[in-house]
This record gives structure tokens, sequence and C-alpha cells, in this order.
């Protein structure tokens, strides 16, 4: 599977300001409601689970298109639970009971459900040629109708599957846990959380009576919000490391890295060095005034051909989470 042109792909959905416009509103209307149902709630809630089942419907929205039935979404839902846990699982055996077991028989079940889905999108498209180019909207479409030069589809089923549910995985799963440390740190700090309500009350009343909803343009009129969600990247990386083979001789300094081997980047590590960050254990969204790391010192998405694609898309996540989070004392 070509890297280049899968991560082409699965990216264009996920980035540009004419992309992003097109999800504020879905995403604002799915954070609304679960943060009203969560207030209603008499029983404490388990917040990572929570914003995760949020995100999972988001992410899905966008990977398979608006058109998946409720009752396929909740069982996907269910089934990928059983997937995370058995990544760290220190029993990889396809034994009855143990969690590997588990989550390869979800895994199976899931490519089940998605490759109907596929089939499915196929025969629409086919039936509709003619108009096919307006039919393809999420990524899975765009996996479906992906061919090379010669016109020879790019992606069978289980191909689109397996990419599918590896960004999944990256685009609910680490997002989650991210928004989950937002809501902490901005309850933790009252200083912090009053800069960012009254900036949040100030877009609003600034706010068309016309306009139902949050729009792009409010969101990036947050500027200090945005100043938290970077700080919070910093202190909470999503990406703990990243790995990168050598493929040559490496000379740094007077050390050698010999072709082959695996060099590991410590991101938290980096974004704790008090050479590059002041009082690193500090969450101080002020660091960021005016302030534009060097090229290697801010590592949240990783770095070089292999950076998230989603970067964009987990920071409206969570600005977005917060928004609502804020201005509703939850």
């Amino acid at each position: 599977m070509d890297h280049k042109t899968a991560y082409k792909i699965m990216a264009s959905p996920l980035n540009g300001y004419e992309i992003l416009s097109k999800y504020v509103t879905f995403i604002d209307k799915l954070m609304s409601k679960g943060l009203e149902e969560w207030s209603t709630m008499k029983e404490p809630i388990e917040l990572l689970s929570e914003i995760g089942s949020i995100l999972f419907k988001v992410i899905i929205s966008i990977f398979l298109g608006n058109e998946i039935p409720t009752t396929t979404l909740n069982k996907l839902e269910a089934l990928y639970k059983h997937l995370g846990p058995a990544i760290l699982s220190i029993l990889p055996y396809d034994l009855p009971g143990l969690t590997y077991h588990h989550a390869l028989k979800a895994r199976k079940e899931i490519g089940n459900i998605l490759e109907c889905v596929i089939e499915e999108k196929r025969r629409v498209l086919e039936r509709n040629k003619e108009t096919k180019d307006q039919l393809v909207q999420c990524q899975m479409d765009k996996l479906i109708v992906a061919i090379d030069e010669n016109g020879k589809r790019l992606y069978d089923n289980n191909a689109i599957i397996d990419l599918l549910l590896g960004l999944l995985h990256a685009g609910h799963h680490t997002p989650a846990y991210a928004a989950t440390w937002a809501v902490v740190q901005i309850s933790q700090n009252s200083h912090v959380f009053q800069k960012a309500k009254e900036e949040q009350e100030f877009i609003m009343k600034e706010r068309p009576s016309s306009q139902k909803g949050l729009s792009f343009k409010e969101i990036k009129q947050m500027k200090y919000l945005m100043k938290f969600v970077n700080e919070l990247l910093r202190r909470y990386a999503i990406a703990v490391a990243s790995f990168r083979e050598a493929t040559t001789n490496v000379y740094i300094n007077d050390y050698t890295i010999p072709k082959g081997w695996i060099v590991t980047i410590w991101t938290r590590a980096i974004h704790m060095d008090p050479q590059m960050y002041s009082n690193p254990q500090e969450f101080d969204p002020s660091r960021w005034d005016n302030y534009t790391p060097k090229p290697g010192e801010y590592l949240p998405f990783g770095i070089g051909s292999r950076f998230c694609p989603g970067s964009e898309l987990t920071k409206l996540y969570i600005t977005i989470l917060l928004h609502h989070f804020i201005l509703n004392n939850y």
C-alpha cells in the first residue's frame, strides 16, 4: 500500500478552511447535545468515555458519511471498545477469555459491517456513474474510487477497512484524552477559566441575532482559547513518541546513527525541556503570546511526512467542547 497516496486521500477531508467550516455545525450540535445529556445525569459520568463517544460519532460521519443508520453506528461503537485495550495487551494470544481474543472477534465483526457499507457504496456509485463526482463525499468514498495511472483500483475492501480502522483509532481515541485533559485544566485554573469565559461571552455578544450555533469565523476569533489548546497539547502531548528508521548512516555531532536503526523522538521530554519552555510544569496559556516555536520544539502531532492529518480537526473538537463547557458552567 503506497503511503503517500493513502495519506493524500485520507488527509484531504480533514484540512483547510472550507472543509473544516463544514464540520463546525455538525460537531457543535453533537457537543451541545452531549453536554446537555451529561448535565441531567444524576450519577457521576466517566468523562473520557463520554467524550470518546461523541468523537466516535463525529469521526464515523467523516469517514463513512452521514447516511449510516444509528443502529449500525451504535453497533460499531460497542464493538470498537474491545479494540483499544488489546493494543497494549500483555497477553496477545487468541485464547478464549483474553482481551486479545475479544478484540479479534470484534475486529472481524467490524470488518463485516464495514464491508457491507463499502459494497453498498460501490453499488450506488456504479448505478450513478454520471453523477459519481457529486456522490464522493466521505473518506470511504474517496478510497473506493481511487485508481492508479493505469485506471486500476488502488484499494480492495480489506485495504480500505484496515486504513479506516487505523484512522478511527487515531481520530477518536487520542483526541478524547486531549479533550478530557482540556476539561480538567479549564476547571482547575480559575484565572484561565475567567479569561476564556470573557472571550467567549464577547464573541456571543457580537453574534448576529439571526445566527444559530457556532460558525468557523467565530472559532477563528477565539485567540485566547487557541493559546489554551496550544498549551494543552504541549503539556499533554497526544503523541508520546515518534519512531523513525534511519535510511542511511546519520551523523549528528559526535554520534552516529547506523542505517536501519530506529530513532525514538520522546515528544514529552521536548515539551518539558526548560531550555525551550520556562517553568515547563506550569500550565500557562500566556506563554503563547507572540511566541512561535522553532522547528522541532513543538511536536504534538508528529513531524515530517507522517505529520498527523487530523491536527486541525482535533483542535476544532477541543475548542467547540470548551466553548460549550465554559459558557454553560457544566
